[in-house]
């Protein structure tokens, strides 16, 4: 009796954490904002790693923002290590889609000072049908910043 107990324990301790690190946040996971989510990840490494410049140039590629928008969003993230501290890691915290072509990511970027949130929105441009599944269509960054306004937080998070 009491080794089918132990046995529904353990089953727990193993399933449970895989669970709730695959629906992180109630998140489940979603085979449009994972790419997404890793193309973002991969930026976030890539400041460290490769700098600002090389770091924009891979999330937006030849993009929509002007060069003067893009130049200026560079010389703010240089500024983020001397004001809050150097990167600790980074966190997906919120995610919103509307429609099919729309989709909205918000990643908390963890800094030894004071925490950074960084807001990015990618569009899936050209055209073609409702689906969701339409490779066709390429997901274009058509908007990124940062702020430290993290009471928005509590906000988005609530109406979820």
């Amino acid at each position: 009796m009491w080794q089918k107990r132990m046995l529904v324990i353990v089953a727990f301790a193993v399933i449970l954490p895989a669970v709730s690190a695959a629906t992180a946040f109630g998140q489940p996971s979603d085979p449009t904002i994972d790419p997404l989510d890793k193309r973002v990840k991969a930026f976030f490494e890539s400041i460290k790693s490769k700098g600002t410049t090389a770091a924009y140039t891979e999330l937006l590629g030849v993009g929509l923002l002007s060069t003067q928008d893009r130049k200026t969003l560079e010389d703010e993230t240089k500024k983020i290590e001397g004001l809050y501290g150097a990167n600790r890691g980074h966190e997906l915290v919120y995610t919103k889609r509307v429609g099919n072509d729309l989709v909205f990511l918000k990643y908390l970027y963890k800094c030894e000072k004071f925490p950074v949130l960084w807001h990015v929105t990618f569009y899936r441009t050209g055209s073609g049908s409702e689906s969701t599944t339409d490779s066709s269509r390429a997901w274009q960054v058509v908007s990124v910043r940062f702020d430290t306004d993290l009471e928005l937080l509590t906000l988005l998070l609530r109406d979820k």
